[in-house]
């Protein structure tokens, strides 16, 4: 706000050795200072502001051009020399009231105010600058607005604010017949339904969205819905269908030249059908792939959650020391763009670095931080996964009973969210909490359960590691035979996706069980040292 400046008034922050009579002195100050434009007229006041806007506006090189419709999609938008006092023109048209022209002055600062937040990463301002230019606005704009800022809430993590403002636009586009419209609102609810575990409204309505494009001229808008759509059906298990929608993505995207939405696909694909599957080489190479074109085309964001996503590369195939150097690399960027979302994952998979090289109290400090982002953000899902990280520290602390009340919360919510490879994660856990308490029938149903889950999903790493916990009960109920075939799968498999270090664990505990048993021990070759 503008107000005309007064001889003696200094900062009110302290200076260092300034006593405290100064200080309270000065913070008086500030109130009288707020207390006298109180006291103007409102007619004094508006001109005041009028005054101000007129000047600050001139200052900045004059009124920005006419930036076109919002609706319009136009990308690339071009900087002005206003867009460092966009926002305070804003409140000042604001303050002028009637005053000739403000209103349409306002609306336009306001826009620009929230583009400019956006492209700075200010998204609680960016979603604050669009609520408010939408509410002085009405049809297309109005909902184009409430779209936006839906998208900006969805960004900073906001959910369930993301899903009623995108429903509310969505409904706007479609009482005014705008069907193309209503599917650009419906490619960010669907991620927001997918976040908020209401998997087969995500699928539904990215479905909408796809029927609506135009093959020929909305090639970036239905890449970016296909791509979106695998990933929800990655998430309900559905790997093969999943794959092949992110294959068309990546070919819409390429065809279209969207370096953007290509450097997010590959990393998607990656993540949720190279790694979910085994294929740990090809993960880690379309990984590189992805952080390239992101730093290409600038997408800062996008970087962050591709550096996170190498990192658990790096995680999951026992490269902690690495993963955590770049794990801490995508935290710093998520941090600095206000990525709410994918900062909880990273705190999670610091956790699992940390986890592996022996600091436990670590990594719960960093499961639980995660747990309360999750929370924070409405992420369900994310929720979900961090319950069960903290029950394996609690699990390898000794502290059996209250592991196994974390990971049976764990598996509630991944059942309400259907996250069917956490699922059996939790499953495979229980059973050996089960197992170990001498609880074999319970542990058998569970170990199959996760078995029949992980099978669902084709990931063949959870399943050989599941598989050869299931070998050792049954060896442990003298089914020698039905143990060994158990065996032999789970270390094919385990070969297969390269997961060296569960194959050295699984020996390690397969000869003891043999031994213990009586029974000559189970064939196995070394593996051989994997180099990354």
């Amino acid at each position: 706000m503008f107000f005309p400046p007064f001889d003696s008034l200094r900062s009110p922050v302290a200076a260092p050795g300034m006593s405290s009579a100064e200080t309270v002195y000065l913070f008086r100050h500030a109130l009288l200072r707020d207390a006298a434009y109180q006291l103007q007229l409102p007619g004094e006041r508006a001109r005041l502001h009028a005054a101000a806007f007129d000047a600050i506006e001139a200052l900045a090189g004059g009124r920005r051009p006419d930036p076109g419709p919002l609706e319009a999609d136009v990308k690339g938008r071009r900087p002005h020399a206003s867009d460092a006092f966009a926002r305070e023109l804003a409140d000042h048209a604001r303050g002028a009231g009637d005053a000739a022209g403000m209103r349409e002055a306002r609306a336009l600062y306001l826009r620009q105010a929230a583009e400019v937040a956006e492209q700075r990463f200010r998204y609680e301002a960016a979603q604050e600058s669009w609520l408010e230019f939408a509410g002085v606005r009405g049809g297309v704009e109005r909902a184009e607005a409430t779209r936006r800022a839906g998208w900006t809430a969805w960004t900073r993590g906001r959910v369930a604010e993301a899903v009623r403002l995108l429903e509310e636009a969505a409904a706007a586009f479609r009482e005014m017949g705008m069907a193309r419209l209503e599917a650009i609102a419906f490619v960010a609810l669907g991620l927001a339904y997918q976040d908020t575990g209401r998997l087969e409204d995500a699928e539904a309505t990215l479905r909408r969205a796809l029927e609506a494009f135009d093959p020929t001229s909305d090639l970036s808008w239905e890449g970016a819905a296909l791509g979106n759509l695998a990933g929800v059906l990655s998430l309900g298990g559905r790997m093969e269908e999943a794959e092949r929608a992110y294959e068309r993505a990546l070919g819409i995207c390429r065809k279209s030249g969207n370096r953007w939405n290509e450097g997010i696909v590959l990393g998607n694909l990656a993540a949720r059908i190279y790694l979910e599957t085994g294929r740990m080489e090809l993960a880690e190479r379309m990984h590189e792939d992805s952080l390239a074109v992101l730093r290409e085309v600038g997408n800062r964001r996008g970087e962050g959650v591709a550096l996170e996503k190498l990192g658990l590369v790096y995680l999951v195939t026992g490269r902690a020391e690495l993963a955590e150097k770049f794990l801490l690399q995508a935290l710093a960027i998520q941090r600095e763009v206000g990525d709410r979302r994918f900062e909880g994952n990273a705190l999670g998979n610091l956790g699992g670095a940390a986890m592996q090289l022996g600091a436990l109290d670590k990594a719960r400090d960093l499961y639980e931080q995660s747990m309360a982002l999750s929370r924070e953000t409405g992420n369900r899902r994310s929720e979900g996964i961090a319950l069960g990280n903290l029950g394996e520290i609690l699990l390898r602390q000794g502290r059996t009973l209250e592991a196994e009340s974390l990971i049976e919360q764990a598996l509630a919510v991944n059942l309400e969210v259907g996250n069917r490879r956490s699922v059996g994660l939790m499953q495979a856990k229980l059973a050996g909490i089960y197992a170990g308490a001498g609880r074999s029938g319970e542990a058998a149903s569970m170990y199959a359960r996760a078995l029949d889950d992980h099978r669902a999903i084709q990931n063949r790493r959870l399943e050989g590691a599941t598989g050869w916990r299931f070998a050792l009960l049954l060896l442990s109920q003298g089914k020698a035979a039905e143990s060994r075939a158990f065996w032999r799968s789970s270390v094919a498999l385990l070969r297969e996706v390269n997961e060296t270090l569960e194959l050295q664990e699984a020996m390690t505990h397969m000869r003891k069980a043999c031994a213990n048993a009586g029974v000559e021990a189970f064939e196995a070759e070394e593996p051989h040292p994997r180099e990354w």
